[in-house]
C-alpha cells in the first residue's frame, strides 16, 4: 500500500509539473491531457488526426482494432470526467461494455479498453480544481 501511495504521489507531481488535467497510461505510452475535451482513436492520412493517437508506439495488431474516432474524453462542469464511445467497436470502462454514443463517468484509476489497448486513467485533482476556478472567473 505504501508503494502504491508513493507511485500515485509521484504521478500527480509529474502531472502537476506538466500542467495536465489527467493522464491516460498504457503499455504503448502515456498521454497527458491538457484540454477539457480530447478525442481518442487512430490518426490516418485520409481521416485526419486525433488528440490521443493509440496507434503510435504500439505493437500494431491491437491498435488496428481501435476506431479512428473511438472515444471522446471530457471534463464536466462539476469537475468529474466522462467518456463517450464514438466508435463502432466496443469500448470497456472498468470491464463494463459501453455502447456506441453512450457515456460513462470516469473515476481516478478507471480502466479503459478499446481494441485490445488498455489505458489507466489518472486524475490530477489540483489541476482540475484550478481549471474550474479559472472557468468560473471567466464566466462571471
Amino acid at each position: 500500500l505504501k508503494l502504491e501511495a508513493a507511485a500515485g504521489a509521484a504521478t500527480v507531481r509529474q502531472l502537476d509539473a506538466d500542467g495536465a488535467l489527467c493522464c491516460l497510461s498504457g503499455r504503448s505510452g502515456q498521454w497527458h491531457v491538457h484540454r477539457a475535451t480530447v478525442l481518442l482513436g487512430r490518426s490516418s492520412a485520409t481521416k485526419g488526426s486525433v488528440d490521443v493517437d493509440l496507434s503510435l508506439g504500439s505493437s500494431g495488431a491491437p491498435a488496428a482494432k481501435v476506431c479512428r474516432r473511438q472515444a471522446m474524453l471530457s471534463l464536466l462542469p462539476d469537475g468529474t470526467f466522462a467518456v463517450e464511445n464514438l466508435g463502432r467497436r466496443p469500448l470497456h470502462v472498468d470491464g463494463e461494455p459501453l455502447a456506441r454514443f453512450r457515456s460513462a463517468p470516469l473515476a481516478h484509476l478507471s480502466l479503459l479498453e478499446a481494441g485490445g489497448v488498455q489505458l489507466l486513467f489518472l486524475v490530477n485533482t489540483d489541476a482540475v480544481a484550478r481549471a474550474l476556478r479559472r472557468s468560473a472567473r471567466l464566466a462571471a
